[in-house]
C-alpha cells in the first residue's frame, strides 16, 4: 500500500537538494542517445576553430621600452629652472604625431599599407594614382592603426609597440619612432632665450625592439580552448533541443 505523505512532509521534501548522480546519470544517458548529434556538430565546431588558426594571418608584434625626461636648453643650468614632473602625456604625444610617423615611414620606405600592396599584386585591386598627401595620410592611418603607445603604471617609462604580418618590419618601425623621438631637436625657429623656457620632453630608448620569433596573434592555447569549449556547450544544446522536440511527439 502507497504512504500518503502529509503537507508538511512534502514540504520538507521540496526543501532537499536534487539528487546529483541521478541528474548525472540522466545527462549521460540522454548524451549516448543521441551521440551522433554531439559528435556531429562537436566536430563541426572543432573544424571551425583549426580553419581559423591555418587560415588567420600571423601578426608578429615588436616591444620597446623607453624613459621619458626631459631636453635641458643651454640656458637652463640651475636645478630650480627644471620641471618638477616629467610630461609622460607630452611623450606619447609626441611620439605618434604625423610628422615623426611619415619619418619612420620614409626612413624604412613604406609607401602603402602591406594589405593593399598584397591585393595590388594578387590583382584583386587596381592601383590608382594618388596625390602624395593622400598617399602619407594613408602611411599615418596606417602606422597609427597598429601602434601602440602607452605608460608602464605610475613610472616614467613608456612601451612602444606596433604589430604586422612581417616581424622584421615590425622591429624597424618601432626602433625608428623610438630613436626618432630620442634624437628630435628643439623646432629650428625657437631663439635660445626661448629653448630656455620650453621643456620638451625627451625620450631616451631603454630597450631596444627586438625581432619577434613567436606570433602575438592568432593564440593558439586561448583558440584551442574556446573551440572546445564552445563546441561543448553547441553539441549539448543541440542534444537538448533534440530530445525536447523528440519528447513533444
Amino acid at each position: 500500500m502507497n504512504r500518503m505523505y502529509t503537507p508538511e512532509e512534502n514540504w520538507a521534501a521540496d526543501l532537499l537538494p536534487p539528487d546529483t548522480r541521478a541528474s548525472f546519470d540522466r545527462g549521460i544517458r540522454l548524451l549516448w542517445r543521441w551521440k551522433v548529434y554531439f559528435f556531429l556538430v562537436f566536430v563541426f565546431m572543432c573544424g571551425l576553430g583549426a580553419t581559423y588558426l591555418i587560415r588567420a594571418p600571423r601578426l608578429y608584434t615588436a616591444r620597446a621600452i623607453t624613459a621619458v625626461g626631459y631636453q635641458v636648453p643651454e640656458l637652463t643650468t640651475t636645478l630650480d629652472r627644471l620641471p618638477q614632473e616629467t610630461d609622460v602625456d607630452g611623450a606619447i604625444a609626441m611620439a605618434t604625431t604625423p610628422d615623426l610617423l611619415l619619418a619612420a615611414g620614409k626612413q624604412l620606405k613604406i609607401t602603402v599599407p602591406s594589405h593593399v600592396s598584397l591585393l595590388v599584386r594578387l590583382g584583386l585591386l587596381q592601383s590608382t594614382p594618388q596625390p602624395a598627401d593622400a598617399s602619407q595620410d594613408q602611411l599615418v592611418t596606417y602606422l597609427r592603426k597598429h601602434l601602440a603607445v602607452q605608460r608602464i603604471g605610475h613610472a616614467n617609462f613608456v612601451s612602444v609597440t606596433f604589430t604586422d604580418p612581417d616581424p622584421k618590419l615590425a622591429a624597424d618601425v618601432v626602433n625608428a619612432i623610438t630613436m626618432r623621438g630620442a634624437t628630435m631637436p628643439f623646432p629650428s625657429q625657437m631663439t635660445t632665450a626661448e629653448r630656455a623656457g620650453f621643456n620638451l620632453p625627451k625620450i631616451v630608448v631603454v630597450s631596444a625592439a627586438m625581432v619577434p620569433s613567436e606570433p602575438s596573434s592568432p593564440n593558439t592555447l586561448v583558440v584551442l580552448i574556446a573551440t572546445i569549449v564552445m563546441a561543448t556547450c553547441a553539441a549539448t544544446t543541440v542534444v537538448l533541443l533534440r530530445d525536447y522536440y523528440a519528447s513533444r511527439r
